[in-house]
């Protein structure tokens, strides 16, 4: 499986309700880290030597040295695309993705053809929420690199979050046609779907991705998604059961859970798990808290 660089967490995914409150939980998307940045350009060798001094300051931990050494290669040699790079990759992980998504737009300014740089530029870009931007990038690393899987991954997200749908699943599609058993792929191209209504293409897709990898509480939780929207109570519930007992802790599964149980008729079931999502939003939540409240006192009167 791919690294991580982020998931993103906002509602891009199934997040519409289908009951009283809650979010959904659903897979949200995934932009990728490419890694540390390659040879691109011509170095002076005072420049290169900071530079080499930051990664290593930056592999250990020792981030505000690292940006400080990051920031002598870039004085010594301004136009120099991998230590704007490296800045930009010292800054995502000081969390500064402002920062950081500045630093990449440098990079790739610097060496038009440097497509690693387009696309951090476009992971950070969603990061802050700056969809529209993102696309741009992404489909440029994408012509950069037409067969690098996490530029699709990245790109889908940004689709998918600008409701651009029917260009996300597009996208998907062509990128399983050049990599077919990229699980991550076939499942946001489900997500995609489901947002579309077309749960049953969706659960078809997932079928496919759990049966390869049923050890995926992602995959589970955007079956049971799918499988909810569907109306597929009974079904969604044990996709649910079983994505909580490989260790999902996403936001709202309790949720969406209780209100599986709710419609199969499991009133007990139902009434205990609302509970139980209660107690794990706290006073986080106050309008959520007294929606669901609300249910409960509907489902214990009767």
């Amino acid at each position: 499986m791919r690294s991580i660089l982020l998931r993103v967490t906002a509602a891009i995914g199934l997040a519409a309700l289908l009951a009283a409150c809650g979010p959904a939980a659903t897979q949200q998307g995934k932009t990728t880290d490419p890694g540390e940045g390659s040879s691109v350009g011509v170095a002076s060798g005072d420049a290169l030597a900071e530079h080499d001094r930051a990664v290593k300051l930056k592999n250990s931990g020792d981030l505000d040295e690292a940006l400080e050494a990051a920031d002598a290669a870039i004085e010594i040699q301004t136009d120099f695309a991998r230590g704007h790079f490296t800045r930009g990759s010292i800054l995502r992980k000081l969390e500064r993705y402002e920062d950081a998504a500045a630093a990449f737009k440098t990079a790739r300014e610097h060496d038009p053809q440097y497509a690693m740089a387009w696309s951090m530029e476009g992971a950070m870009l969603i990061r802050v929420e700056r969809e529209e931007e993102a696309v741009e990038s992404l489909k440029k690393a994408l012509e950069l690199e037409p067969d690098e899987m996490q530029n699709y991954l990245n790109l889908g997200t940004a689709l998918r979050r600008l409701k651009r749908l029917e260009e996300a699943v597009d996208l998907y599609k062509t990128g399983l046609e050049k990599s077919p058993e990229d699980l991550d792929l076939l499942s946001n191209q489900a997500v995609a779907l489901s947002k579309l209504r077309r749960y049953e293409e969706a659960i078809v897709l997932l079928e496919t991705a759990i049966e390869k990898d049923p050890k995926h509480a992602e995959f589970r939780i955007n079956m049971a998604v799918a499988l909810r929207s569907a109306k597929r109570f009974d079904e969604a519930a044990a996709q649910y059961e079983k994505a909580i007992e490989l260790g999902a802790v996403e936001s709202g599964l309790l949720f969406d859970l209780a209100y599986c149980y709710e419609n199969m008729g499991k009133k007990k079931k139902a009434i205990a798990t609302y509970e139980k999502y209660l107690a794990e939003i706290g006073n986080t939540n106050p309008k959520a808290h007294a929606r669901v409240m609300k249910t409960l006192k509907r489902l214990q009167s009767k």
